[in-house]
C-alpha cells in the first residue's frame, strides 16, 4: 500500500524504549503534530506534521536515520515488488534522476536477505527512468524487521562523529564520571527544550548536559555545581564550545538561585554517592529537596528529566511534588547499578 505524510527513524540499540521516548520528544517540540504508527525492533513509523523533518537527526542523540516512508508490508518478495511502483511515483514526485538503493535487516528478521532485497528493488528501478549510481544524491533505503517490508527515501542521518568530538576527554576540562554526549542529548531532549528556550543544569559537573543544550539551540543555559573547581571547569568547557548565553553558578541545588517559573527545560543526573558525593545529603534526600526547587523554578507546563538508582524508587519524588510521571526507563549499569531516568512533567 502507498503511504501519504508518513516517516521512517531508524532507532538506535542502546536501549529497548529510550530511543522512540527521544524521537517523541523531539516530535513534539519540532512538528505541529505527530502520531507514532508503529515501533519495531530497530525502527519507527510516524506521522508528523513539519517543516523541515531533517531536524530530527539534527538534533538527535540515539535516532540514527529519519526518511520519507513510501511503503510498508508484509516481510515477502511479492510486497518489494508491490513497493516499486509507488517507489518510481515518488521518485519522479521529486524529479530524481538518480538514485541508489541500500538494504537493511534487523536481527535477522525473516527469510530475505539485504543482497536479495536490494537486486529485486534496483532490478524494478531499472525498468523506470531512474540511473542507479553509488553517488547518487538520493538513497532508497529498504529494511526488514518484525514481518514487515519498510520502504523509503532517506532524508538525513545523524552526524555521530560530532559527539567523538565532544566526548569528556577531548575537552579542556575533564573529570571521570560524565554520561557520554549521546545520552545526555537523550535526558535533554527529553526534557523537550525550544530552540531558543531556557535550560538548567544544576548538578552539572564539568558541563556535559548543558553543552548538548546548546548544541541544539538553548536561547540560554544556566548550570551550576555545589563543587567549585566542577563549576568553574564546566565554565571553560561551556566556552570552548561557545555556549555564548551562559551562566554558570557555584552553589547547592537545594537553593537554585533563580526566580520562580524561570526556566523551560531541566535536565541532570544528580550525584549517586559513589563516583560523585552528594555533599553528605544522600541520594533520598538530596533528590526529594532537588526536586521540590526544580518544581519552583520551572515553567508551568514544562518538563523535568532526572535520574537515580532504580532501588531508591526515583520516580515517587516527582509524583511526591505534584508533578506528572510520564515516562520511566530503566538502564543497566552494571551488577550494583541499574539506573532509572524519569521524565515529569509540571503540569499546567
Amino acid at each position: 500500500m502507498r503511504v501519504g505524510a508518513r516517516y521512517y527513524a531508524i532507532l538506535s540499540g542502546e536501549h529497548p524504549r529510550l530511543p522512540v521516548a527521544e524521537l517523541e520528544a523531539i516530535l513534539e517540540v519540532e512538528s505541529d503534530s505527530y502520531r507514532v504508527v508503529m515501533h519495531l525492533d530497530g525502527l519507527a513509523v510516524f506521522d508528523a506534521e513539519m517543516a523541515d523533518p531533517s531536524i530530527i537527526a539534527r538534533r538527535a542523540g540515539w535516532v540514527r536515520e529519519v526518511g520519507e516512508l513510501v511503503y510498508i508490508g508484509e516481510n515477502s518478495v511479492d510486497s518489494l515488488e508491490d513497493s516499486i511502483s509507488p517507489l518510481i511515483d515518488a521518485l519522479a514526485e521529486k524529479d530524481a534522476k538518480l538514485a541508489w538503493v541500500e538494504a537493511r535487516r534487523f536481527k535477522g528478521y525473516g527469510y530475505i536477505g539485504e543482497s536479495q532485497a536490494e537486486r529485486i528493488i534496483m532490478k524494478g528501478l531499472k525498468g523506470s527512468n531512474i540511473q542507479l549510481s553509488r553517488r547518487a544524491p538520493l538513497l532508497v533505503r529498504v529494511f526488514l524487521t518484525e514481518g514487515v517490508v519498510v520502504v523509503g527515501i532517506r532524508i538525513a542521518q545523524l552526524d555521530t562523529r560530532q559527539f567523538h568530538d565532544r566526548r569528556p576527554r577531548s575537552r579542556p576540562f575533564f573529570k571521570p564520571g560524565p554520561l557520554s554526549p549521546q545520552l545526555s542529548r537523550v535526558f535533554v531532549n527529553l526534557s523537550r527544550l525550544k530552540r531558543g528556550g531556557t535550560y538548567l543544569d544544576p548538578f552539572c559537573g564539568t558541563g556535559g548536559f548543558a553543552i548538548e543544550a546548546c548544541m541544539i539551540g538553548a536561547g540560554r543555559v544556566v548550570c551550576g555545581d555545589i563543587d567549585k573547581s566542577m563549576a568553574s571547569g564546566a565554565l571553560v568547557n561551556l566556552n570552548s564550545y561557545s555556549c555564548g548565553e551562559s551562566l554558570v553558578y557555584h552553589g547547592n541545588a537545594l537553593k537554585i538561585p533563580l526566580g520562580d517559573e524561570v526556566m523551560d527545560s531541566i535536565a541532570t543526573d544528580p550525584p549517586y554517592g559513589r563516583s560523585t558525593t552528594t555533599a553528605k545529603q544522600g541520594y533520598e534526600r538530596l533528590v526529594d529537596s532537588f526536586i521540590e526547587e526544580a518544581s519552583r523554578v520551572a515553567r508551568k507546563g514544562s518538563y523535568i528529566v532526572y535520574a537515580g538508582p532504580y532501588k531508591y524508587k526515583p520516580w515517587r519524588y516527582a509524583v511526591e511534588e505534584g508533578l506528572r510521571v510520564i515516562g520511566r526507563y530503566h538502564m543497566y549499569v552494571h551488577s550494583s547499578l541499574t539506573r532509572e531516568i524519569v521524565v515529569a512533567r509540571k503540569v499546567e
